[in-house]
């Protein structure tokens, strides 16, 4: 079932069903993520100011929290792949969207079924893709083309389309040197069902990534120590935005100045003892307890 459909329409259930870890019946987020699409012209207006610009981005997240939740509903419980690589038809997003890779701006990949598993939930809206404040663009063909995306999902959350069954990701970058797997140190998350810890509003799921910084669309963190391997971005109020698997979205305002990207070159940088990287390493997974 995709967003489209006439249950948006279904009656109200008598209460809200309790045995649902965020307490969200489907009727609930098709009834929202309508309301959402609805509002999306007047939220991601690049020439809206910043607050607004904030507002359009907690959209655009809340989206794509939503159109995961009903993607798990229609297979099983399950998490859309997100596999640290290209791979077309296997991934929430497929193609390399950064400052240097082919797809910057490619917004056709972004509709095609074959390329993007979510978006048939997100009806088509190619925008929702880019934070309302990311102002980079490149010339193509003559013509100034802005990045057709800037939003990644947790490394640590979705399938692996890889393995038979349907398993949870191996989470490579936990460990620093992408070396981690499935079940080894540290908890990736296959379906809301496996959101034990850290709990579901602790645990973020999709964040606005620094457009300098984008590649493809898993985004990389490291549990063992204060290193900065892929970047949230900086663009509201000198802070960053991220959706969580509860289905909630917030700002986080930056406390450290190494956090935010400078120039146009973005490489792995060690930033110790920063409490930044602490609160979002507390945010993308936990140490597994035997």
């Amino acid at each position: 079932m995709t967003i489209t459909r006439a249950s948006v329409g279904e009656p109200q259930p008598q209460g809200r069903a309790t045995h649902s870890r965020c307490a969200f019946t489907r009727t609930d987020l098709l009834v929202t993520a309508a309301a959402l699409m609805l509002l999306a012209p007047l939220l991601t207006g690049a020439g809206k100011p910043a607050n607004a610009r904030t507002a359009g981005c907690l959209s655009n997240l809340r989206k794509f929290a939503d159109a995961m939740a009903l993607y798990a509903e229609d297979n099983r419980g399950f998490y859309s792949g997100n596999l640290d690589d290209l791979s077309v038809g296997r991934n929430w997003i497929s193609g390399f969207a950064g400052t240097d890779g082919p797809d910057f701006g490619n917004e056709a990949i972004l509709s095609d079924p074959k390329s993007s598993l979510l978006g048939s939930y997100l009806q088509g809206l190619l925008k929702v893709f880019r934070c309302p404040a990311n102002r980079v663009t490149q010339r193509v063909n003559g013509r100034s083309v802005p990045q057709a995306r800037n939003y990644s999902l947790n490394g640590a959350v979705g399938t692996n389309p890889g393995r038979p069954g349907k398993v949870a990701v191996d989470g490579p970058w936990l460990d620093g040197v992408h070396g981690h797997t499935l079940g080894r140190t540290w908890h990736t998350y296959s379906g809301p069902a496996s959101v034990v810890a850290p709990g579901p509003a602790q645990l973020f799921t999709f964040v606005d990534e620094d457009p300098y910084s984008v590649n493809d669309g898993s985004f990389a963190m490291t549990m063992v120590n204060a290193e900065w391997l892929d970047w949230p971005a900086s663009l509201h109020e000198g802070g960053g935005t991220f959706a969580f698997a509860d289905l909630h979205v917030d700002h986080r305002r930056w406390q450290d100045s190494r956090t935010k990207v400078t120039g146009t070159s973005v490489i792995r940088r060690p930033v110790p003892n920063s409490p930044d990287h602490l609160w979002l390493q507390q945010r993308t997974s936990a140490k597994i307890q035997l």
